[in-house]
């Protein structure tokens, strides 16, 4: 991804990237989208996945609304193209390049969405005001986003505190707008936007969405540019994936999923 954009960055390849952000869209099926059809995502909707990465949880949003068609945008070409080749001749999915601070984009939707994006922008207002933008008079838009502060693990670990410190820290120095808490705040966010029909969902990413032996090899993810900066020392990484590799430990990791209408 080119230095010269803003917020997050991955530390790797973008294959290894891809894998991470699939790994992460585990839970999506069986907690998550049950929370947006909750919310009012339905059959024949057309829905636009902002940030699509890997277009693992686009696939299963498409699935979900079919004959409705979805697209998935990421300001990352290289992801995208990885998702147009896997997950080519689905009848309803298309992948374009396009980054929602200036969308190229201008299809109005039924649902807009967004998973674990808002909090990597930082002009997050700007994103969610073109999200807002883009959706139909009457349409939904949903952010799903993490919060770091409400981690819990067992066995208890240190290191995993040092580790969310340093990049909170690091995010804090540099003044990029990268938060790591913003899931407590998004309810604010969609309430302050003018959207109506707040709702408000929790699920949670467990020890089994974490990409540990990608971790444990060659560090990639938003956390790299804390690491190479010095915030996380190599011991903390090191005892974390030892950590890991204990079949009993557990972790989970509080997500916040927010949907509002559209006057």
């Amino acid at each position: 991804m080119p230095d010269d954009l803003p917020g997050y960055r991955y530390g790797g390849k973008p294959d290894e990237e891809a894998r991470r952000l699939t790994q992460q869209a585990i839970t999506f099926v069986e907690y998550e989208l049950p929370l947006l059809i909750k919310f009012g995502l339905s059959k024949g909707m057309s829905v636009l996945d902002v940030g699509c990465g890997s277009g693992a949880v686009t696939l299963e949003i498409a699935k979900f609304v079919f004959p409705g068609q979805v697209i998935g945008i990421d300001r990352d070409n290289n992801l995208v193209e990885q998702a147009r080749q896997k997950y080519y001749g689905e009848p309803n999915l298309q992948f374009l390049t396009d980054d929602i601070l200036s969308p190229q984009i201008s299809n109005p939707f039924d649902f807009v969405y967004c998973r674990f994006v808002l909090w990597a922008i930082p002009d997050r207002d700007l994103a969610l005001h073109n999200m807002i933008k883009l959706a139909r008079p009457g349409g939904l838009i949903c952010a799903h986003e993490p919060d770091v502060g409400g981690l819990i693990h067992w066995p208890d670990l240190p290191a995993h505190r040092q580790y969310w410190d340093g990049r909170i820290e690091y995010h804090q120095d540099r003044g990029d707008g990268v938060d790591p808490t913003l899931g407590r705040k998004l309810y604010a966010l969609f309430i302050q936007s003018g959207l109506t029909n707040i709702k408000v969902g929790v699920s949670g990413l467990y020890k089994e969405n974490f990409d540990w032996q990608t971790s444990i090899q060659n560090y990639v993810g938003p956390g790299a540019d804390a690491i190479k900066a010095g915030y996380i020392s190599e011991q903390v990484l090191k005892e974390r994936a030892e950590w890991a590799r204990n079949p009993l430990s557990f972790m989970m990791l509080p997500t916040i999923l927010v949907s509002g209408r559209k006057s």
